[in-house]
């Protein structure tokens, strides 16, 4: 999507409600198409003042999840429906992403409930999403040149009642040339869900390893993502009633700052 390209098509779609502000660069709204009568969700490049982010810098950010998601054909990735641009209310030429709504809520919400409620997630439930996220990240791993999704964590992972696991916010995604292990490269990514080497713009295949290994330990143990000693993982994860082989998964997966032992 380029800044010289069109407006979005207001006769088809419409902004609702907002629902929740996305990494500061971007907001989201519930929206409908006219057009089918369905939900979508519009996302929109959210420039601040306030922040120093210029409409050019949400816009280019923005547009690299356009981009991801018109590569992107797979049931645990929502569609890419439309894109184009808007002007808001400051006056800005803004990009907006029109995409897929997926029922149901996000991972982070559900854990929240299980946490305040002192129960854990079935295990057969927790590696059933792993499992389900390991579908969308292999297929992108399975491109050419590959793609990674660099910003796995339960707030990314929306639990559709029926289809599954569907994996959001594609912001951070980066292709890796063949051939390459990993890439240099800057941009956001959330502490504990990240691994340390990301410090050091150094990202590749074992980032999402490693989003998914604090994932499983999450949902296994309802403790927050971090880095602890391969002692406590153990003894927490035996603690929980947990099988002995998922101590040697959860502790491979979340190495600190060695992706070559994940």
């Amino acid at each position: 999507v380029h800044e010289g390209e069109g407006m979005i098509d207001a006769r088809r779609f419409v902004k609702v409600r907002k629902l929740r502000a996305e990494g500061g660069m971007a907001e989201v709204y519930q929206g409908d198409d006219k057009q089918t009568g369905e939900q979508v969700i519009w996302k929109q490049a959210a420039p601040s003042r306030k922040l120093s982010l210029s409409a050019k810098d949400a816009n280019k950010a923005l547009a690299n999840e356009v981009e991801v998601l018109e590569r992107l054909d797979h049931p645990r990735i929502p569609e890419c429906i439309d894109s184009g641009y808007v002007v808001n209310e400051e006056g800005d030429r803004v990009l907006v992403l029109i995409m897929e709504h997926i029922e149901g809520g996000s991972l982070d919400d559900e854990m929240k409930l299980f946490v305040r409620k002192r129960m854990r997630q079935p295990l057969d439930y927790a590696l059933g999403v792993v499992k389900e996220c390991c579908e969308a990240l292999e297929y992108m791993a399975d491109l050419e040149p590959p793609l990674y999704h660099r910003d796995i964590k339960p707030h990314n992972i929306m639990t559709h009642p029926e289809r599954g696991v569907v994996l959001i916010d594609f912001g951070l995604a980066k292709e890796v040339a063949a051939g390459s292990g990993h890439s240099l490269s800057g941009g956001g990514h959330t502490a504990g869900w990240s691994p340390a080497e990301r410090e050091r713009s150094i990202t590749g295949p074992t980032t999402d390893v490693y989003g998914l290994g604090q994932v499983l330990w999450h949902m296994l143990t309802n403790e927050k993502a971090g880095i602890f000693s391969e002692d406590a993982k153990s003894q927490r994860i035996v603690e929980c009633g947990h099988p002995e082989w998922l101590v040697g998964v959860v502790n491979a997966a979340t190495v600190p700052d060695d992706p070559d032992k994940r």
